[in-house]
């Protein structure tokens, strides 16, 4: 599964909305069950239970899937609008440190980048990576 960057839960801060959300995210991305006993917690979790651990560690296990120059969490205008998002300030430093190079539209891109955005005159950023210009994410 693809990771898509945008909300996969709004609205609540519910622990009893959270954590089904995070968990069945988590299981569909989890392939290769490496954090199954996070799920097999997230299955066994009471409303008698502390919710916050379990919130960050779910939180901490979808971050581990997150693209690059992205994060999993709570968006920064909304606090209650969960999901993928491009950390824009990442990409920034990213750009000035000479780790990502920058560009207006793909004829510019020169063959050395291997990582790259696009960002056009309207402040939209496409990242991507040189394996055949592949698009990892795109905002607008």
């Amino acid at each position: 599964m693809k990771v898509e960057i945008g909300t996969v839960i709004r609205g609540t801060l519910r622990t009893e909305d959270l954590i089904p959300a995070f968990a069945t995210l988590l299981g569909q991305l989890d392939v290769n069950d490496e954090h199954v006993g996070l799920l097999n917690d997230c299955n066994h979790w009471t409303s008698e239970d502390d919710p916050e651990d379990l919130i960050t560690d779910l939180i901490e296990a979808l971050t581990e899937f997150a693209p690059p120059y992205t994060y999993f969490g709570a968006h920064m205008g909304d606090g209650s609008d969960f999901g993928f998002w491009v950390d824009i300030d990442r990409v920034k430093e990213a750009i000035r440190d000479g780790e990502l190079d920058c560009y207006a539209d793909l004829s510019e891109v020169e063959p050395s980048s291997t990582e790259f955005v696009i960002i056009n005159d309207h402040g939209n950023c496409t990242y991507y990576t040189r394996t055949a210009i592949e698009e990892r994410w795109s905002v607008v």
